[in-house]
């Protein structure tokens, strides 16, 4: 049965339209079966999918953090105004703040369990790890907006905001490190060694990124006592955490986005390639 396409060839993009399936690549002598096989793993509905998770992962790693700046403003606020009774606007922000940043932990959780529900038929241990994960990520980030809100009613809840936040972090570090390498296990069948290689690299990149911060959280404890003369090297490990931490954000970000961009070529064929068999 002859290829109906189009089905480019994974190696030099020939079109193998019309070629059987035993046949060779006329361009460049590959075989086609491997084409064939990552075409047929591509139906639209499963790029449309795919990119629709992306877009909503890519959207909230790269909004997430921005939207935690009116929830910082309005803790700021009430700290320098601590003596004072809450009014109603100090209130109607503080909602806003809250509902700001708590939008986009929830579509980064249903991106990210979007994406899972493509590697389900597989069962493997990592698509549940990545529905855990994300799950509690979301619940500690919103969560500890909700601590950080109530930070002013002492330092118990400051405490309880603290540990939230670093409990986050480690969700979002596990999340993104395994929903990355379920990214690079759908990209493999398409060959694509500049999109699967910078996915290999930040997903390593992220055990890196995590040194700092628990560094960082040590020593803040360790030159909290009275005698301590580690104050300096906290202050250090606490600036390159920030750094690792934005760097792995913006490289997944726009990892995870350059492969939605890409992937709309493949849609493309998808859908011609379906209109083509229907057709037929």
């Amino acid at each position: 049965m002859q290829i109906l396409g189009p089905v480019p060839c994974l190696k030099c993009m020939y079109e193998l339209d019309g070629l059987l399936p035993d046949q060779k690549c006329p361009e460049c002598g590959a075989d086609t079966a491997p084409s064939v096989a990552a075409a047929e793993s591509m139906p639209t509905r499963r790029v449309t999918a795919l990119r629709s998770a992306l877009f909503d992962t890519g959207i909230a790693m790269a909004c997430g953090p921005v939207a935690l700046l009116p929830l910082v403003r309005t803790v700021g606020d009430r700290q320098d105004s601590a003596a004072e009774p809450i009014d109603f606007g100090w209130m109607a922000m503080a909602m806003f703040s809250f509902l700001f940043a708590s939008l986009f932990p929830l579509l980064s959780l249903y991106g990210w369990r979007t994406l899972a529900g493509l590697q389900q038929a597989d069962g493997s241990r990592p698509v549940t790890w990545l529905k855990r994960s994300s799950t509690v990520f979301a619940a500690l980030a919103i969560w500890t907006a909700a601590c950080a809100l109530l930070a002013h009613a002492g330092n118990t809840m400051v405490t309880v905001a603290l540990v939230s936040g670093l409990a986050m972090l480690g969700a979002w570090m596990t999340r993104t490190f395994i929903g990355v390498g379920l990214v690079i296990d759908v990209l493999r069948p398409l060959e694509r060694r500049g999109l699967i290689v910078p996915g290999v690299l930040i997903r390593w990149f992220l055990p890196l990124a995590a040194v700092p911060c628990v560094a960082a959280l040590v020593l803040h404890f360790a030159a909290a006592r009275p005698d301590s003369t580690l104050s300096d090297v906290a202050q250090l490990c606490l600036a390159l955490a920030i750094v690792a931490i934005v760097a792995a954000v913006s490289l997944a970000c726009i990892w995870l986005l350059t492969i939605r961009t890409h992937l709309r070529f493949y849609l493309i064929l998808a859908e011609a390639r379906e209109r083509r068999i229907s057709s037929d």
